[in-house]
């Protein structure tokens, strides 16, 4: 059973995690905007952004894990 909210219960990079559950580490930048680049992120209760355009900001091309992949969304869009 996934950890965290709900679904639908979450905003930002939580978000992320639950749209990313099933993500295989490592992975890169481009490869997750090709597989995942649509995807929805609910970012605040009125903001909703694609995948990709979290991503724009990143620096980092691969990720080791999903907690890597969080604090560098987190950090590029703040």
């Amino acid at each position: 059973m996934p950890r965290g909210p709900a679904k639908g219960e979450a905003y930002g990079v939580a978000y992320v995690a639950q749209v990313l559950n099933d993500v295989d580490f490592p992975i890169s930048k481009q490869e997750l905007i090709e597989q995942y680049g649509d995807e929805e992120i609910q970012w605040s209760e009125d903001q909703t952004y694609t995948l990709q355009e979290c991503l724009e900001d990143v620096p980092q091309e691969r990720f080791k894990s999903m907690t890597e992949l969080k604090r560098a969304i987190s950090e590029a869009n703040e």
